[in-house]
């Protein structure tokens, strides 16, 4: 099973190449079923280099030098990713869970200012607000 991460904003985020991260907008069957957790209108999947929200578990010590480097690019493209749009857009929202498990309620909320504080662990159901100060 691997872990997703549900991106939502105000304003539309331009999907272009952020190698390593993929981001598109979240299918209308997906979207019918995470509405419920989010106040923001735009709603993407956010994917790391390996195609899921896995790549964003920087805590594991599994794996090569390099899966970790690529484990931590990830990371830090997703952290560039929600400062950039929670400074464009009056804040951003991240739902963090395991795929499939997009309708069950997330088990915490955390509102921060930082991005730089936003992790993703194996098994969590949690959902960030991110408000960032100008």
């Amino acid at each position: 099973m691997c872990m997703a991460v549900y991106l939502a904003t105000s304003q539309p985020v331009p999907t272009k190449d952020r190698s390593p991260l993929s981001i598109e907008p979240t299918a209308p069957e997906s979207a019918a079923r995470l509405r419920q957790h989010f106040t923001l209108e735009h709603l993407y999947y956010v994917a790391s280099h390996e195609g899921c929200g896995c790549g964003f578990i920087t805590d594991q010590d599994q794996g090569t030098d390099e899966d970790c480097a690529d484990r931590a690019a990830s990371l830090s493209a997703l952290h560039e990713l929600v400062h950039e749009t929670a400074l464009l857009t009056p804040g951003a929202q991240l739902l963090v869970c395991f795929d499939g498990e997009e309708e069950t309620a997330p088990e915490h909320s955390r509102t921060l200012e930082d991005p730089d504080q936003l992790r993703v662990r194996w098994g969590d159901r949690i959902l960030y607000s991110v408000l960032v100060r100008r």
